[in-house]
């Protein structure tokens, strides 16, 4: 089924690509990967592709479109407070990564996600800008 979807792209914490494109997320999710095979290095880096659930909050009330948006795409969904907090899949794709000791980074990546509406696209864009600019520590 076409749905709107977000791809976005961040190199060392600088977005490069954010668009929306309407298709199957499946096949939209298989042609980025592919994309980032291209510029895959096998000896130098892992090459990843994960689903998982994005947790988007909006504050209260949202627009009724929003709530449609939701709805269609069947998310789930909880009331935190003042907050709607949205469980949004999402497939990150990783391919330029590297350890450091107990340090690991993903210097470039895609997220192929559900686009719901322009706060969803920001959120999106700020957690793969700072996916991408700093190493995550194992503790």
């Amino acid at each position: 089924m076409a749905h709107k979807v977000h791809i976005a792209r961040s190199d060392n914490g600088n977005l490069t690509e954010s668009r929306i494109v309407e298709g199957d997320i499946a096949q939209i999710a298989k042609e980025i990967v592919n994309k980032a095979v291209e510029e895959w290095k096998p000896l130098e880096s892992d090459l990843t592709a994960l689903k998982t659930e994005y947790e988007l909050r909006y504050k209260l009330p949202i627009k009724p479109e929003i709530l449609d948006t939701i709805e269609s795409l069947n998310l789930q969904w909880a009331r935190e407070g003042k907050e709607l907090i949205i469980s949004l899949p999402i497939i990150v794709i990783s391919f330029d990564n590297k350890w450091e000791g107990d340090s690991y980074i993903d210097n470039k990546m895609y997220t192929v996600t559900y686009y719901i509406d322009d706060e969803s696209k920001k959120q999106i864009e700020e957690y793969i800008t700072s996916a991408t600019k700093a190493p995550k520590e194992l503790k």
